[in-house]
């Protein structure tokens, strides 16, 4: 029997107390169709978002085509990220447009602020790179290393601290 193109094992999710996915598992043979239904609040949506990365999972692993898929915390933190871009780049293209008449010395005492404003036109450049590259990187990696514990009081649950072995 061959491999199959997306294995997820083991997923777990929960928002506060309310357990959305507990140990999850799911097969995709190459060619196969498959149809995910259940009843409202039965975590259909909650598994495509982590499987598209939308949303991360407390806990498993996705396997895809061999692959094990990115640490769920990345691919949270890249969303993230997407998310934001449009925002950080419209405002630092404003203010970069802003400051181009000091930057290129128009104006009264242009020349003497040029200097200043080519300064800060750089300054938003590389704030702005970095803010869009260099932080979703080191939060990923820091993300990557934290060890998430379920936030659930159900005590048949064995993820809950307070789970009674009975």
């Amino acid at each position: 029997m061959n491999e199959p193109l997306l294995e997820m094992r083991g997923i777990g999710k929960s928002y506060g107390p309310v357990r959305a996915l507990d140990d999850v598992a799911l097969d995709l043979e190459r060619g196969e169709v498959l149809g995910i239904v259940g009843e409202n609040g039965a975590g259909k949506s909650t598994l495509m978002k982590i499987l598209g990365g939308a949303e991360p999972a407390d806990s498993g692993t996705i396997v895809l085509d061999g692959a094990t898929m990115k640490t769920a915390q990345t691919r949270a933190a890249l969303a993230a990220g997407m998310t934001r871009l449009r925002p950080v780049m419209m405002t630092a293209l404003a203010m970069i447009i802003g400051m181009l008449p000091m930057a290129i010395g128009l104006g009264e005492g242009g020349e003497q602020n040029a200097p200043l404003g080519r300064a800060v036109v750089g300054g938003l450049l590389f704030s702005t790179i970095t803010t869009l590259t260099v932080l979703p990187t080191i939060y990923a990696a820091l993300q990557g290393n934290v060890k998430t514990q379920s936030n659930s009081l159900n005590p048949e649950d064995p993820a809950s601290r307070y789970y009674a072995n009975s």
